[in-house]
């Protein structure tokens, strides 16, 4: 590491500690090492006797070491953290092996374990289920099981666990203006359409936020008379207007999303009062019929609703299950893993993943998690 890069790194340790110091974050300057030390910790192992595959592990150990030491008593939801890493260690893993083995399928595979996965993957190919069919099943079963806990009663351990973001930017809208007295249900439909509107009108700056880097590239090439399509020449106009009219439609779809399925729900709830009066006594029975109108509200609500894109939709799938499995675990925690030393336990794990990303990196692995691992080092 030359002069430069070492006074580089310098200054972002620097900055990073000065920052974390006024926020009064606990170990300001073994965060600092981490987030920014990465880079001269491995030249100086590559200077020593340690040299390639090496000195890339043994860094990547002593950034992991730090990571750990400086998070394990801090604020840092851990137990979240983990279960990001690793899940999409999982996807990325099967992924890869879904691939291997579909470029497999002309050959003979050999051994049972890789037969069975081969026939699976081929079943499931079988289905001819699209990314947009597959994403509407999950989100209505994903959905189905967050509203069964949403429902639930306050002192269950399914509501309490509850992730805040779930609770207030998914239900609460529209749950906290529905009200039931003497079996007579009231929805204050102003207060919806006022939070409707809001949620749109942010999620369509968001969106517009988002794809704004290819509308000006197509203002720029009409600027500079450059057309990738000779066939089209639209006016400044109409690229503002199709740029605007794809981030609207994009916010409209996400928030109809959380709000649809949601007032589908009330309705069923509705007609089928008479069987949640007979199956409100018995909580197993409840918790199955509540999940069975969640799943049907949701499913009617997607497949009328405006096309979300498959990556979107995948993506706002994945965050909602990663949220169900962290409920579960801390449940569990709570009621059947009751061990003082979990905050170390999960730094550990937490620390690990990070681990193995960094050396999935130095592989040259490019993954969205992967890449912003990457970063620091």
């Amino acid at each position: 590491m030359d002069a430069t890069q070492l006074k580089s790194t310098g200054l972002k340790f620097a900055g990073i500690a000065g920052a974390l110091h006024v926020l009064k974050a606990k170990r300001p300057f073994l965060w600092a090492a981490f987030l920014a030390l990465h880079p001269a910790i491995k030249a100086s192992l590559s200077a020593s006797v340690l040299s390639g595959e090496c000195s890339d592990t043994a860094s990547n150990g002593i950034s992991s070491i730090l990571l750990y030491v400086a998070s394990v008593d801090s604020v840092v939801p851990k137990d979240y953290v983990s279960v990001y890493i690793w899940m999409s260690y999982v996807i990325m893993w099967g992924s890869k092996r879904a691939k291997k083995l579909k470029e497999e399928q002309a050959e003979k595979i050999k051994g049972k374990a890789d037969s069975i996965l081969a026939c699976a993957l081929k079943k499931y190919e079988s289905l001819n289920l699209s990314s947009q069919t597959f994403n509407k099943l999950a989100f209505s079963a994903i959905f189905a099981q967050l509203i069964s806990h949403y429902l639930s009663h306050g002192s269950n351990h399914n509501n309490k666990h509850l992730a805040d973001f779930v609770r207030t930017k998914v239900f609460n809208p529209v749950w906290l203006h529905y009200s039931v007295t003497s079996h007579k249900h009231s929805l204050q439909w102003k207060a919806i359409l006022k939070s409707y509107v809001k949620a749109n009108l942010l999620l369509l700056a968001v969106s517009a936020a988002f794809t704004y880097k290819g509308f000006k590239e197509k203002l720029d090439q009409k600027k500079n008379g450059i057309y990738l399509n000779l066939t089209e020449r639209p006016s400044t106009y109409e690229l503002v207007t199709k740029w605007l009219k794809g981030a609207a439609i994009n916010a409209r779809s996400i928030i109809n999303l959380i709000y649809l399925p949601n007032i589908l729900s009330m309705i069923l709830f509705y007609y089928t009062s008479p069987i949640g009066a007979i199956v409100g006594s018995r909580e197993p029975t409840l918790k199955n019929y509540t999940k069975l109108i969640g799943f049907i509200s949701s499913y009617i609500a997607v497949t009328f609703n405006y096309p979300v894109n498959p990556k979107v939709f995948g993506a706002i799938n994945l965050y909602l299950f990663r949220l169900i499995v962290l409920s579960k675990w801390r449940i569990a925690k709570e009621t059947r893993l009751q061990l003082p030393y979990w905050h170390k336990l999960e730094a550990i794990v937490m620390s690990y993943g990070v681990f193995t990303l960094m050396n999935l990196k130095n592989k040259g692995v490019q993954e969205t998690l992967v890449n912003a691992i990457g970063k620091i080092m």
